[in-house]
């Protein structure tokens, strides 16, 4: 944790979690080796890792808490090589040059802020089993990020949460299931 010099980090192969906080504001760790075995990755585990260009994950790993990868930058590419089960709040928040996202297969929810604020953002594909988006006392999953163009809500999304495309600036198209039965305020 705030190891402001270090770049590089090759993370052990028997490592199965990464514990809250571990790199949070490590600004220049620019690479990271994540180990096969690894399940786990803490809240604000990369929280601030201004310099963290690209992460893949492997098949093991099962959840990505809240905060993880906040405030990482220069994230412009993120991969899931495996079915992640849980994605936290605010996970990817202002990780303002990623462009896409393809979220994993298996992930039925996407808490509050999960994108909040990806400026660069044009582009997500949801996984089919989605059933949840946001919470419905607070939401705003994709909040600020005004370049995403068009999103398609797979058909098992139940309800879409409060301020979910909040000053979604340059959306053009929603594509909002039959199955529906809920939409709160300020979309």
């Amino acid at each position: 944790k705030d190891c402001v010099n270090l770049t590089e980090f090759n993370i052990p192969a028997n490592v199965n979690e990464i514990k809250k906080g571990t790199f949070e504001n490590c600004t220049a760790l620019g690479t990271v080796e994540f180990p096969n075995a690894l399940s786990v990755i803490g809240e604000v585990a990369f929280k601030n890792c201004e310099s963290l260009e690209e992460v893949t994950l492997y098949k093991n790993l099962s959840r990505i808490s809240d905060s993880a990868f906040e405030g990482c930058s220069s994230l412009a590419k993120f991969t899931f090589l495996g079915s992640v089960r849980s994605i936290g709040a605010a996970a990817f928040k202002d990780c303002i040059t990623i462009e896409s996202i393809i979220i994993p297969e298996g992930i039925t929810a996407l808490n509050d802020e999960t994108f909040s604020g990806c400026t660069n953002l044009e582009s997500v594909t949801l996984p089919s089993g989605l059933k949840t988006i946001g919470s419905q006392s607070y939401g705003c999953v994709f909040k600020n990020c005004t370049n995403l163009r068009n999103i398609i809500l797979p058909s098992t999304v139940e309800a879409l949460c409060d301020s979910m495309f909040y000053n979604c600036s340059n959306l053009r198209k929603i594509e909002i299931p039959a199955g529906v039965a809920e939409i709160n305020k300020e979309l």
